[in-house]
């Protein structure tokens, strides 16, 4: 087993401190990307929207937008109300009035 003096680990350090240097600034450039990302990723989300092409209104998602393209169509009211009459174009805005039934009378 060899003694290293103090030379040789003056050495081994400053090798060690290059080498710490090196990966510090390689870290930081990756953290800058990263942030960089970050704020593209959130700028895209937060001017992501679905315009209805005829009434104009936003939407978050895709999905969203078709729900309420759906609300265009004519159906001719082929979903009515058994208690009020009341006609609607699509089986959900019928189920969801249909419990308003509970709560309040139609007028």
């Amino acid at each position: 087993m060899s003694k290293k003096t103090v030379k040789d680990l003056d050495s081994e350090l400053t090798d060690f401190k290059v080498k710490f240097v090196d990966l510090q600034a390689k870290f930081d450039k990756l953290n800058k990307k990263h942030e960089e990302l970050e704020k593209k990723y959130d700028e895209i989300l937060e001017n992501r929207n679905f315009k209805c092409s005829d009434c104009d209104l936003n939407f978050q998602t895709v999905d969203q937008l078709r729900k309420h393209r759906k609300s265009h169509k004519s159906t001719n009211g082929s979903f009515q109300c058994n208690e009020c009459e009341k006609v609607f174009n699509e089986d959900w805005k019928l189920k969801s009035h249909s419990k308003t039934h509970r709560k309040f009378p139609c007028e």
